[in-house]
C-alpha cells in the first residue's frame, strides 16, 4: 500500500500540472526542465534523508516529475523539428530512452555490487534527469521560441 502512495499523488496532481502546461505552451522547455529537475532532486535527496516520511515525499516528487516530464517534452520536440527531421529526432530520442531503460538497472546493480550501497547508484540514476534539466534550460536560453 505504501508503494502506491507516490502514484496516487501523481494521479491527483498531474491534471492540474497538465492544465498549467497547456495554458503556457511557450515555456515547454522550462516545464520539461523543471519536471526533470524535480526527478533529480527527489532521487538525489533520498540518499541524504533517513526519515521514511520525508523520503516518501521525495519519492512522490520524483514520480510526479517523471510523469510530468513527457508531455511538454514530446510537444517541444514536435515544435522544434518539421517533416523527416521530426521523425528522425523522435526516433533518436526514443532509442536513447530505450537504451537507458536497459542500462539504468544494469548500472544501478553494478554500482550497488561495487560500492555495497545504493547511495551511489541512486545518485548515478539522478544524474540523467539533472543533465536533461540543464540541457533544456540551456536550450531555452539559446532558443527563445522553445
Amino acid at each position: 500500500m505504501i508503494a502506491a502512495i507516490p502514484y496516487f499523488v501523481a494521479v491527483v496532481l498531474l491534471p492540474f500540472i497538465g492544465r498549467y502546461f497547456d495554458r503556457h505552451p511557450g515555456n515547454r522547455a522550462v516545464h520539461s526542465g523543471c519536471s526533470a529537475a524535480a526527478v533529480a532532486i527527489g532521487l538525489a535527496l533520498c540518499v541524504f534523508i533517513s526519515n521514511p516520511v520525508a523520503m516518501l515525499l521525495l519519492i512522490c516528487l520524483a514520480v510526479v516529475g517523471i510523469y510530468a516530464f513527457a508531455p511538454p517534452f514530446w510537444a517541444l520536440c514536435s515544435n522544434l523539428f518539421t517533416g523527416s527531421a521530426s521523425a528522425a529526432a523522435i526516433a533518436v530520442i526514443n532509442s536513447v530512452g530505450n537504451l537507458s531503460g536497459f542500462a539504468g538497472p544494469f548500472v544501478m546493480g553494478w554500482l550497488r555490487d561495487t560500492t555495497g550501497s545504493f547511495a551511489f547508484s541512486l545518485l548515478a540514476i539522478a544524474a540523467g534527469p539533472a543533465l536533461a534539466a540543464i540541457g533544456l534550460v540551456i536550450m531555452k536560453l539559446r532558443n527563445k521560441t522553445a
